[in-house]
């Protein structure tokens, strides 16, 4: 594995956690790799992947907090039952 292939993954990496493509054009750049038109839309694609997976993520965090918050809503009502009794009869007027 050559010097080149060392940096060059050594910079994706660094990009994945930074900037994305801004980030690797710099370094493509700096390591004088020559940025074509494809280099250019794979790198917006990878952008806008990294950004839904974002939103996805977050999404799934949201959705794991109302589910949490709402399991203990109900652990609380049937907790306060239980202390205060049967305070609803059914059919008694």
């Amino acid at each position: 594995m050559g010097m080149r292939r060392v940096e060059g993954s050594v910079a994706r990496a660094v990009c994945k956690f930074n900037e994305g493509a801004t980030e690797m054009i710099s370094i493509l750049s700096r390591l004088y790799v020559d940025i074509s038109y494809t280099t250019l839309h794979l790198l917006a694609k990878k952008d806008e992947h990294r950004l839904k997976a974002a939103d996805a993520a977050s999404a799934v965090n949201a959705r794991r907090r109302r589910k949490e918050y709402a399991g203990q809503r109900r652990l609380n009502i049937r907790a306060e039952e239980a202390r205060d009794g049967n305070v609803y009869e059914g059919g008694e007027h």
